[in-house]
């Protein structure tokens, strides 16, 4: 109803992070621009911190967006309370790791 009323072509407050809705603050590039560098660098490993509310999930969606799945093996961690040992087991699941 609302899409209509206000011109919308997608629903703007979904429960999931949709990238396409990531405002890029010169913070918000240079995190995404360090995670890409970590990346094509094959560094092993980044780390994204920031308060609720800032866009870390929305912009690491937007990060493996950018990613050429041909290239990278992505794996997503939604859970960060998971124990060590559940911790690698969900990496392995998610890389397909048997």
């Amino acid at each position: 109803m609302y899409l209509e009323y206000w011109g919308l072509k997608l629903p703007p407050f979904e429960n999931l992070p949709n990238s396409d809705f990531l405002y890029f603050s010169p913070k918000h590039e240079e995190a995404l621009t360090r995670l890409i560098y970590a990346a094509q660098g094959r560094k092993g490993a980044a780390m994204l911190t920031g308060d609720a509310g800032m866009g870390k999930t929305t912009l690491t969606r937007a990060f493996i967006c950018q990613l050429d799945s041909k290239r990278y093996d992505i794996g997503l961690v939604a859970n960060p309370s998971l124990e060590p040992v559940e911790f690698i087991k969900e990496i392995l699941y998610q890389l397909d790791v048997q």
